[in-house]
Order: structure tokens, then C-alpha cells, then sequence
């Protein structure tokens, strides 16, 4: 990309041999980023006029910035007019005042400060104590020189996002559903995106204020026909509050550093999220074996895109903590109380699919295609979904290996719905193509609970009890060293 040098004046006042050694440094620092700059130390030499040099600079039409350096001495001079700096601030103020804007965007002129002074304000002259300064006090001098750079460039660091689309829940006839979540979700996010220090706290919040207004998506319907009508009703209407939690898993999952706390928030949402297909109607009249199923496919759909999310991004301290552990899900049978559970159990019920997406053949083809369709809206492809999902049934198989008929009741299999029915012509699935690679296998691996051999014994009981997962070449996992 060829884009125009930026040419840049800078304007200051010999104050001392240090602060004239300093601005020499800054020149050549913003040289060595691309920037043409006009400096005196560089440009004036013996015999030229000082006072031409100065008013030609200025009036340059070819200058597309004025960077002026303000220290103490600077200031005095600009303000009564004295020498150099008061000859050049009277040029450079009726600048100010004209509002010049660069030929390259943005305003032309810009304060550097590098002192304050006696009421630890910064040393600005008068025309420029209205306007936006750099500061480069003090250490600034050193570790601030980005910010100028962008400056000169028209490159800010902070850019305003694309406008998005008015929300869908604003043109529903009810009324739609508003869990006034999205600024707790933007700190979350925020804080994750910067690895701040209240990362946990604004996470926490968040998920406190979003599960509180869970409530909301409750059908209260009592005609079978209309509650499910419903319940696809509020799945639909659920697609901004996902996406707000989606967005902050994605910067969890980009985040070098996360506390064992935020995982285990996690956690305990899928629980909190689960728990609803346990309840009964807060309005206590009939219950459906249907009544929640879009409370299933949500945790469903949330868990499901996490994994995704881990997946993409390499994410393996954040798959442990979630698939390692079982969960405390509480059943709606009485005989097994409070136990725990694997992640499998996180996979919807064939009675809630059938309600979302009616009883035809193709449900789980219907359902699968809802939630890629609903996954484009956070950049989850199709790939990632297929990745997460394989991925999940086979962790959830290494802890079948093992177990008897009693003990695998707590352990129940992981479907893929992702998967169309036929998968075995599927083409090659990227995750576990780069399972080649010994060193990723094991840490993937290992994020599941298990170990690269018994990732490959679950793939083959499957393959001898189930359908066949040939296409996940299994036998080449690990071969690349």
C-alpha cells in the first residue's frame, strides 16, 4: 500500500542542550517510522535567515502536521512573544485560530507537553490550552512516542465500530424481551480484550445480571400448540443476548491470562442455565416434558459455541476446566437428587429438538442448520462447529471406555447434531488434521482430561459400535513430531 509521507514541522525552543538533544532523538525516532520531518538542527544552516526559516516551514503547503514541543520556557516565550518561539507562535496561533485542517485528515496542529507547571497543569502556550495535547512528561518522554506516530498517520488506536443493524427484539409484537445486559457485557468484554485487573469482577456481573433475566424467556402459554409456538418464539428472540455472551467468550479465549475464578463462573452458568429444565411453570399450571426446551437449546447452543470458541483459538486451560470436571446438574427424576454430571448432559433432549423444530425426520438436519445459521453472527463457520462437536463426542466416549453399565449412567454420550446424518463422505475436519502434529494432539488431549492412545480407543469403539469415524484418520494422529 503506497501511501503519501507524512511531512511534519516541529516547533520548540532551545531551553537546554538536553531538551535540544531530546527533540533531536524525537525526530529521528518519527524519521525512522516514515516520517519526513523539518527541523531546524537538520534544515538551518550558517548564513540562512531564522526568522524565514521559521515563517516558510509554517506556511509550507507541503507540511501535513506542526508538532509543537512545550516546556516551560516554550510557554513563557510563546505567550509574551519573546524570541524564536514568540516569532513562531504568532504564526502558528492564527493557524489555530483558522481551525487548518492537514491535508491528510485531522487537525494540522498538536501540542506536545513535557512540563507543567507551578499548579501541576500542563505547560500549554494560550493558543493551544483549548486543544488536545500529547503528554510526554516524564517518562512519557519515552514510552508515548506510539501515540504521536498515530497522530501524524490519522491512525488513532481506538477506532469506532461499524455500525450494526437495529435489534431484531425492538420489532417483535409483544414487545420482545430486554435483559438490559449489553453494557455489563461490553465491560466484560473490555476488560477481558486488556487483561485488566477487574477482568473476574465485570464477568461476574454480567453473568449475575443475564441469568436474573432469564425469567423473562419463560413460556406461560397452557395449549400445547401455542407454547411450542413459544418456545421457537423466545429461541429466536434469545440471538442478541447470545451473541453478547459469545463475544465475551471469544476474548476469554484470546486473553493470556484468566483466572481459575472466571472459568469456574463459567461453569457454574452452564449449571445455573441447565437448572431450568428441572423447574416447573412459575404460573403452576400443566407441565410439558417440552415446557423449558428453549432454556436446552440455549445451554445447548452456548455450550457447544464455547467449545468452538476454545477450539479456534487454541484455547486448552479453558477446555480443561470445562470438560474436565463434572458438573452439579440437578434432574428432574427424584431418585437421582443432585449428582454430578458430564458436559454430555448438556446435549438437548429429543423432546425439546422436536419442539423447536417440529417431528420430522429431518429435526436434528433443522436444528443443526439453526445453529450455524445463528453461529454467523459471532464468525463461527461451519468448520469450527464440525470440529467442536466431533471433539466432544469423542472426550465424551474416553469416559465411556472404561465403566460399567451403572456408572456410565452419569456419563451420557455426547450426540452429534452438528453432523448430517450420512457424515462418513465428510470432508477432512481441521482440528483433527492438525492432531498430526504430536505435540497438539497431547495438549488437546489433555484439555479433554485424557491422553492421545485413549482418544484413538474411544474413535475405534465408536467406529465398531456406533458409525464409523475412519475420516478422522486417527492412525495418523501424533505421527508428526
Amino acid at each position: 500500500m503506497n501511501e503519501k509521507t507524512p511531512k511534519v514541522f516541529i516547533s520548540y525552543t532551545w531551553s537546554s542542550q538536553e531538551h535540544k538533544e531530546w527533540v533531536k532523538n524525537l525526530a529521528d525516532e518519527l524519521i525512522e517510522n516514515g516520517i519526513d520531518i523539518v527541523l531546524d538542527q537538520y534544515d538551518l544552516h550558517e548564513g540562512d535567515d531564522m526568522n524565514h526559516f521559521m515563517e516558510k516551514s509554517i506556511a509550507d503547503k507541503t507540511i501535513d502536521r506542526i508538532i509543537v514541543i512545550c516546556d516551560k520556557n516554550y510557554v513563557e516565550k510563546a505567550n509574551q512573544r519573546k524570541g524564536g518561539a514568540g516569532f513562531e507562535a504568532g504564526i502558528i496561533s492564527q493557524e489555530v485560530a483558522s481551525q487548518i485542517e492537514s491535508p491528510s485528515g485531522g487537525k494540522k496542529i498538536c501540542g506536545v507537553v513535557v512540563d507543567v507547571d507551578n499548579d501541576g497543569n500542563y505547560c500549554l502556550p494560550t493558543y493551544l490550552k483549548a486543544h488536545l495535547a500529547i503528554n510526554m512528561i516524564g517518562e512519557g518522554r519515552y514510552t508515548n512516542s506510539e501515540q504521536l506516530v498515530r497522530w501524524v498517520y490519522n491512525k488513532p488506536a481506538l477506532k469506532k465500530p461499524e455500525l450494526g443493524s437495529r435489534p431484531s427484539f425492538l420489532d417483535n409484537e409483544k414487545g420482545g424481551v430486554s435483559l438490559h445486559t449489553r453494557g455489563l457485557s461490553i465491560n466484560a468484554r473490555i476488560a477481558f480484550e486488556h487483561g485488566k485487573p477487574n477482568a473476574f469482577s465485570a464477568l461476574n456481573s454480567y453473568l449475575d445480571k443475564l441469568e436474573e433475566g432469564l425469567a423473562q424467556f419463560e413460556s406461560l402459554e397452557e395449549d400445547p400448540q401455542e407454547l411450542k409456538n413459544d418456545i421457537l418464539e423466545k429461541f429466536n428472540e434469545f440471538i442478541p443476548y447470545k451473541d453478547e455472551f459469545l463475544n465475551v467468550i471469544k476474548y476469554i479465549c484470546l486473553s493470556e491470562t484468566v483466572s481459575t475464578r472466571s472459568y469456574d463462573r463459567i461453569r457454574s452458568f452452564f449449571q445455573n442455565i441447565y437448572s431450568w429444565k428441572t423447574r416447573s411453570p412459575s404460573n403452576n399450571r400443566r407441565w410439558y416434558r417440552f415446557h423449558f426446551a428453549n432454556f436446552d437449546l440455549y445451554c445447548y447452543e452456548l455450550f457447544l459455541s464455547t467449545i468452538a470458541f476454545c477450539v479456534k483459538y487454541e484455547a486448552f486451560d479453558f477446555l480443561k476446566a470445562l470438560l474436565k470436571q463434572d458438573y452439579i446438574l440437578e434432574q428432574r427424576n427424584a431418585y437421582r437428587g443432585e449428582r454430578l454430571y458430564s458436559f454430555a448432559w448438556f446435549c438437548p433432549e429429543n423432546e425439546n429438538i422436536s419442539a423447536i423444530c417440529g417431528s420430522s425426520e429431518k429435526k436434528y438436519t433443522r436444528i443443526a442448520d439453526m445453529i450455524l445459521q445463528r453461529g454467523s453472527s459471532v464468525n463461527l463457520t461451519y468448520q469450527d462447529f464440525l470440529s467442536a462437536d466431533l471433539f466432544l463426542l469423542i472426550i465424551a466416549q474416553t469416559k465411556l471406555i472404561d465403566l460399567s453399565p451403572n456408572e456410565a449412567i452419569r456419563r451420557f454420550p455426547w450426540y452429534c447434531i452438528i453432523i448430517p446424518g450420512e457424515y462418513i463422505t465428510l470432508p477432512s475436519v481441521d482440528l483433527f488434521t492438525r492432531c498430526q502434529s504430536l505435540e497438539f494432539v497431547e495438549r488437546l488431549a489433555a484439555s479433554g482430561g485424557t491422553d492421545p492412545q485413549t482418544m484413538r480407543r474411544a474413535v475405534e469403539r465408536y467406529s465398531e459400535t456406533q458409525r464409523s469415524l475412519s475420516f478422522l484418520k486417527p492412525e495418523k494422529w501424533g505421527t508428526l513430531s
